[in-house]
Formats: structure tokens, sequence, C-alpha cells
């Protein structure tokens, strides 16, 4: 009797092994490569149909490498799976996958390879096989709170501490304060001429009522855009002095930005922060459009850092004036230096210095570049 519509959920890392075998035999008879999708009673299994199979002993031909769908597989009694030789029931064939190139299952194999699925899942339809991969469903790490400066963005400053490690809310960080940086932060919001967005007005909690957390921290405003400026890791902070400008989607020249090993970062106008994919030479990747940021795919540890990244760039824009044009490929010194030789060549002949000159060269090739 074939088996009725079902799911069946196995173990990738184990189904390569069988296709890499596959690949170094050649199938029985001159047929396709394909992986063989079996019943046997409540059992569910797949192997190959490759003309030299892989035995887990080679002196025990009945031992053909099978991989057992979750919930369908026979074990020894030592918690390993092995073929189910004893039962009355005698294996049936359900369904073939082919594994060629171009074929659902290679397609699906592809796909799996890069977004990092941990299974294959296998859906019979009215005796036709679909496959599929998946990341295995995992539980909620318990959340643990670590002490450190939390910022609010659109409020100056920053208040001593907590934030939880396990959830965020689109990237952004849950907080707890002690009592006096609740006070802090009550004062600060109370000297805004209007609260920036995301956040609500505040009152203090009433101590007769609201019980503090652990050791005294009280939750403060879930949800808002709560960061921790200190899990910004490395990278650097630079003026992009490239000139494509943003019709090439990159950022404007002069613009802060964050580079890390593999990303380019800024904020577009709405002070949402951006990224490129940098290559391996240190340049973003051709023909790549800028994406906003995916919070939601990414895990706990990396949207919190990339809400760092993204006060870090807030905090440049607002305390640091522009530096724009032809100024922005020169340090404040060499800015001082070009000042002090446009002063000397107009008040007399005093020689200029090697540096200065060295400096002018670059103010003649930078005009040309930009005219």
């Amino acid at each position: 009797m074939t088996p009725r519509n079902e799911e069946l959920w196995f173990m990738l890392r184990d189904v390569r092994n069988l296709l890499s075998h596959l690949r170094e035999r050649r199938p029985a008879h001159g047929q396709p490569p394909a992986l063989r999708l079996w019943a046997q009673g409540r059992l569910r299994c797949l192997d190959t149909n490759t003309a030299d199979p892989q035995l887990i002993n080679p002196f025990d031909p009945a031992t053909t490498q099978r991989v057992y769908a979750y919930g369908h597989a026979h074990h020894d009694g030592n918690g390993i799976t092995a073929p189910a030789t004893q039962l009355i029931d005698r294996p049936m064939l359900i369904a073939t996958l082919p594994v060629g190139y171009g074929s659902d299952t290679d397609a699906v194999l592809n796909r799996a390879e890069i977004e990092n699925h941990d299974t294959l899942s296998i859906t019979i339809l009215n005796g036709q096989p679909h496959p599929s991969s998946h990341l295995l469903p995992r539980p909620q790490t318990p959340g643990r709170w670590h002490t450190t400066e939390v910022a609010l963005l659109g409020v100056p400053g920053t208040f001593r501490g907590q934030y939880l490690d396990n959830v965020t809310a689109d990237g952004y960080a849950y907080v707890r304060l002690p009592w006096t940086a609740v006070q802090q932060l009550r004062t600060a919001l109370g000297e805004l001429r209007e609260l920036p967005a995301g956040v609500a007005s505040m009152t203090l909690p009433d101590l007769s009522v609201d019980r503090p957390g652990g050791h005294g921290w009280y939750p403060i405003g879930n949800g808002w855009p709560w960061v921790c400026p200190e899990l910004v890791g490395p990278g650097t902070l630079l003026p992009y002095l490239q000139t494509l400008g943003d019709d090439h989607g990159l950022p404007q020249y002069g613009q802060n930005t964050f580079t890390t090993s593999d990303m380019l970062l800024w904020l577009d106008q709405h002070g949402s922060l951006l990224s490129r994919t940098m290559s391996a030479y240190g340049q973003p990747h051709p023909g790549e459009a800028p994406a906003p940021i995916d919070y939601a795919s990414l895990p706990v540890c990396e949207q919190l850092r990339l809400r760092a990244i993204e006060y870090t760039l807030r905090t440049a824009a607002a305390t640091t004036t522009t530096v724009t044009g032809l100024a922005a490929l020169f340090s404040p010194a060499e800015i001082e230096e070009l000042i002090l030789a446009a002063a000397q060549l107009a008040t007399g002949p005093e020689p200029l210095t090697g540096s200065q000159n060295t400096l002018i060269q670059r103010v003649h090739t930078a005009l040309d570049q930009h005219i």
C-alpha cells in the first residue's frame, strides 16, 4: 500500500554524505544519479541508486548506508540508527529524486548551502516528491543582562544600565536602569523641545507600587530606540572620499561612513542605516544596490552591533562639522599647513618647505579631478 501524503525531514549533513558517495560511484544500470525514498512499515529512509552502495560494516552487505527521517528511524539499542533487517514489512520504494545538474533537488541543496539550512524536507503529495530545505526550529535562548553604557537615539549622553542579550525590538535593545539613571533620563527628556521618534512621555516609577527587577534595576522604555554604543565592534569611522556620488548607490562625497572588514555602512537622508558588501580589495561590490538592514533576519548580537554603528554615525554627524569638497581630502593639520603656505606666498619671497610644495601639488591634482 502506497503511504499517504506526508512530510519527512532528514538531517542535511547526513544526506550530503550519501551524495558524496554517489558522485564517486556510478549509478546502477546507467541510470541518472538519484536519491531513493523507501518505506518499511513506519520507517522512512533515503539511500542512493549507486551500483556500489556504501556500507556501514564493510563485511555485511545488509548494512547499506541509509539516512532515516526524523521520527521514522530504527535504532540498534545504543542510540545508533541501523538497518531494520528483522522486520516483517518489506521495503517499498516511495519516490526517486534525481540529483543531477538542473534538477529540483540540486537547486534545493544549493540554496540550503547558501542559507546555511540544516534539514532536507521531502513532501509527498499524490505520490510525487517535493524537496525543500529549512532551518530546524530552535528554542529561545535564556536571556542574560549585561551592564554597559546605553543610549537613547535623540537624547544627549549615555546612561549606565543593562541590556538583554537574547531579544531586540527591531534591533533596539531592551534596557533596564538603576534608580539614579531613571531620574537622569527623566530630566534629560524633560529638557528636550520634542521627544525623539519612538519615545513616549515618561513618568517615574512609583516606588510604593512598582518593584524593580533583579538587584534594583527598572525596565524602562521597552520598544524605545535604545542602543549600546560599546557594542560597535571593529571598524573605521571616516568620511567617504570617492567621487562616484550617491547616483551610484554610494555615500555622498565627504559623508561619514563606517567600514568593517566586509561592509560599508552609512545613513540615508532619513537617518536609516544602509549597507554595501565590500570585496576582498576593500571596494564595494560593483552593481550592488545599497540595502536597508533587515534586522529580523540577523542574530541578536549582530542587530545590536548594527544599531551601535547607526548611533556612532548619528553622533558623528551631530557633533562634527561636515567637511566636503576639496577640504575633505586633507587632514586638519594639512589644511593649516596650506593656509601658512598661502600666507607666505602673499607676503614675501620666503621659500616654501618641501611638505608645503607637496601639499600644493596635491591641491592641483585634486582640482584637475574635480573640474
